[in-house]
């Protein structure tokens, strides 16, 4: 039989690498976890960068297809901009016709809730004090010249195409069920997190996780158990 492919998309400059505990926790079972880069990260680094979000869900929307073959069950996760990563490729599939069994949205909210934007056509000063305002965690990125030419035009091109897909509304529901995850320490609050049942035909599932914005990736036993039930 089978593993049920899990398709991981990552946060704004993140990369494959971010999934590396749910890949090595999840060797086996039922659930086989296979974290995707977008052009211009991680494996892909030198590909280009996409500044439209279109563009990035079609790039990754045709990789998932590739991988997922003539498997009839699959899950899609993403984390903060992963989230709407996962949520416009569950769409593309539904043209399709298609569903994925499980869609799993961590640390994000519909476009129409969003009031984190970044001020991205203010300049690349203004870009980084915002954002290491957001995550004091990226000091060090910027700190080290040779981390900053690497790191931060992965960066800076995903919150462009962050800014071009808060232009445009959610679109069509998802007719599947959906688990949304946010942690009690994030930036958005449980009820705007729950916005999401607006664009959901299924059931949507909503649980807390314990720490920062972040912690989705250190909690992954429990946000693989939460998968697990929800399928099995």
């Amino acid at each position: 039989m089978s593993r049920i492919p899990v398709f991981c998309f990552s946060h704004a400059g993140g990369m494959s690498f971010a999934y590396r505990d749910f890949v090595a926790a999840g060797q086996s079972g039922v659930f086989e976890y296979i974290p995707m880069d977008t052009s211009g990260h991680g494996k892909r680094m030198g590909e280009k960068l996409f500044l439209s979000f279109d563009e990035i869900v079609e790039d990754l929307y045709g990789k998932v297809c590739a991988k997922l073959g003539d498997r009839q069950q699959f899950v899609l996760m993403g984390h903060s901009m992963g989230a709407w990563t996962a949520f416009k490729i569950a769409q593309r599939f539904q043209l399709k016709g298609i569903s994925p069994t499980l869609l799993v949205l961590s640390s994000n909210v519909p476009a129409k809730y969003y009031n984190d934007r970044v001020s991205i056509d203010a300049g690349d000063e203004v870009v980084q004090a915002q954002l290491l305002e957001r995550n004091p965690e990226l000091k060090q990125f910027f700190e080290d010249e040779m981390l900053k030419q690497t790191f931060y035009p992965v960066l800076k091109a995903d919150y462009i195409a962050i800014d071009d897909y808060l232009k445009k509304d959610e679109g069509m529901k998802v007719t599947c069920n959906v688990l949304g995850l946010i942690a009690d320490g994030d930036r958005f609050d449980e009820a705007t997190m729950g916005k999401w049942k607006e664009y959901v035909d299924g059931v949507y599932l909503q649980k807390i996780i314990k720490g920062n914005h972040f912690a989705f990736y250190k909690e992954h036993e429990y946000v693989r158990q939460l998968i697990e039930n929800s399928i099995c």
